[in-house]
């Protein structure tokens, strides 16, 4: 990503349609009311006031509301979140991990500085509470107001335990944010 001002992207996880995004413009990162949603990973670096978004840039895993659509709101759909520095104009790598089997989901993401050694930014073992659906479809949404900004996923690769549905590793092996 690089240094524009905002809004941010997510990757989506819902079984609705592969054309399903949200209708509502900018703040929303193009996910939040998407029916039928399972979980957003949002990069967010703009606070967004009506969706009570941390005052810093975070990474942040959002369910859906009691409806059963993707929401943004962090009081009360918000699984967990961390700080991070991930608007540095430099290429960065993310992984998302699922464990079906104790229903977890982390994220472990690297920053990569220009002078420093990477930085490691984590949340692990955050627990879902429900299950994953058997098939869905995935992809990555953004959006942004009167502002800008570019984002770039340069690979993405997904790996999936199908025999025993264990779980879904996902490898962003290069995403520049």
């Amino acid at each position: 990503m690089d240094k524009g001002i905002a809004d941010g992207f997510a990757f989506v996880i819902q079984n609705h349609g592969p054309k399903s995004i949200s209708r509502e413009p900018g703040s929303s990162l193009g996910y939040n009311g998407i029916p039928h949603g399972v979980v957003a990973i949002e990069f967010d670096n703009w606070k967004n006031t009506p969706y009570n978004d941390p005052v810093y840039d975070h990474v942040s895993i959002q369910i859906p509301d009691t409806n059963g659509f993707l929401s943004c709101e962090h009081s009360t759909n918000s699984l967990g979140l961390f700080k991070s520095n991930f608007k540095n104009g430099n290429i960065n790598n993310c992984k998302i991990v699922y464990n079906r089997k104790d229903s977890e989901i982390s994220i472990f993401l690297t920053i990569n500085n220009d002078n420093d050694l990477p930085l490691i930014e984590k949340i692990e073992n955050c627990k879902i509470p429900f299950d994953f659906p058997l098939c869905g479809y995935m992809g990555f949404t953004g959006s942004c107001g009167d502002l800008f900004q570019t984002t770039t996923i340069y690979t993405c690769s997904i790996k999936a335990k199908v025999d025993t549905l264990e779980g879904i590793q996902m490898d962003l092996d290069s995403l520049e944010i």
